[in-house]
């Protein structure tokens, strides 16, 4: 979605570099590594065409689907990608009308197949793209569906240098009830940078940085 006017985020290389920090922090403090088995990583994502710097680009897999991939094979959790019935545009400046549309409606689409079972769950993933500044439609109509209630969430976003935007407060307006944990958002031209570097050379630090990070709420924010 188009960019709002929020300074962009630091650059990876510095994400990295925190997850390694936490990780070695919470080494030497002997915390174990482990939680409750497979949390899963739910997420909402735009493939095809989408923003990039100076024009569009087409991807085959969308950046946070990128992410939430890359979250679920570093924690083992279970993935589950949020669809809605009716698809959105193909084109992208076409579904920037529409969603703005509905934002500003408020509009909830009705969402395809089945949710998952959260009730087993203490602690979920999600994460999504960041649509003029907001959640996109889509996680909204989840959080009226699913209950979150008493479950701890860890949140993360991929934007065009908007970091946040206002999603932070939307989720906890919306799930009151459940316990937010820190917050990771990554500019999504830079997914698969990022992508490469967590998934090298730093992929057993960073296995146990992110999983851990989040789960003590000792996790951190890129902005």
């Amino acid at each position: 979605m188009p960019r709002s006017r929020i300074p962009s985020s630091a650059s990876n290389a510095d994400t990295i570099m925190r997850l390694q920090t936490a990780a070695a922090s919470d080494r030497a403090a002997g915390l174990n590594q482990t939680h409750s088995a497979r949390e899963p990583v739910v997420c909402y994502s735009r493939k095809g065409e989408n923003y990039a710097p100076g024009g569009t680009e087409v991807l085959e897999i969308g950046h946070t689907a990128k992410m939430a991939q890359l979250i679920s094979a570093l924690t083992g959790g279970d993935l589950y990608e949020i669809q809605t019935e009716k698809n959105y545009p193909a084109n992208y400046r076409e579904t920037t009308r529409i969603a703005e549309d509905e934002l500003r409606r408020d509009e909830k689409p009705m969402l395809a197949g089945t949710l998952p079972d959260l009730s087993k769950y203490d602690l979920i993933f999600l994460g999504h793209p960041i649509w003029w500044g907001k959640l996109p439609p889509a996680v909204n109509s989840f959080l009226s569906a699913a209950n979150l209630s008493g479950k701890e969430v860890a949140h993360f976003c991929t934007h065009a240098g908007s970091g946040f935007g206002t999603s932070d407060r939307e989720l906890r307006t919306r799930a009151p009830n459940a316990q937010f944990l820190e917050s990771l958002s990554v500019v999504g031209t830079e997914v698969d940078r990022a992508n490469r570097k967590l998934g090298t050379a730093c992929a057993k630090s960073l296995r146990f940085a992110l999983g851990l990070c989040f789960i003590s709420g000792r996790g951190f924010r890129q902005e």
